[in-house]
């Protein structure tokens, strides 16, 4: 659980961390601030792969819900299980301590 928790906070920081640099590197005009370079990308292109990020990650995010909601439901399944043997096997004993006490008492008595 706490691996999962660590993945997801990694995952936001580089998620937040690239959309800083994104927003950093582009300014009024929608081209790259650094004039040596010779690739441009249009502030639409980036704002569709940062949804396409967004997206990716909410995906990423539900399916680890899912998948600890479902291990979470075999848990509870296997206590709940568990708690019913257990019930079981204590009328089982309580029943068997009676039949001793019985033989004890009759013992007694002869």
């Amino acid at each position: 659980m706490f691996f999962l928790l660590r993945f997801v906070l990694l995952l936001s920081d580089l998620f937040a961390m690239l959309t800083q640099n994104a927003k950093a590197s582009m300014n009024s005009t929608g081209k790259d601030a650094d004039s040596s370079s010779t690739e441009f990308v249009s502030l639409a292109t980036m704002r569709e792969m940062l949804k396409m990020q967004e997206r990716t990650f909410k995906d990423m995010f539900e399916s680890l819900l899912s998948s600890v909601n479902m291990r979470i439901d075999t848990v509870v399944k296997s206590v709940a299980e568990l708690k019913a043997s257990l019930e079981c096997s204590q009328q089982d004993i309580d029943d068997l301590m009676e039949a001793a006490d019985a033989i004890d008492n009759m013992d007694k008595e002869h």
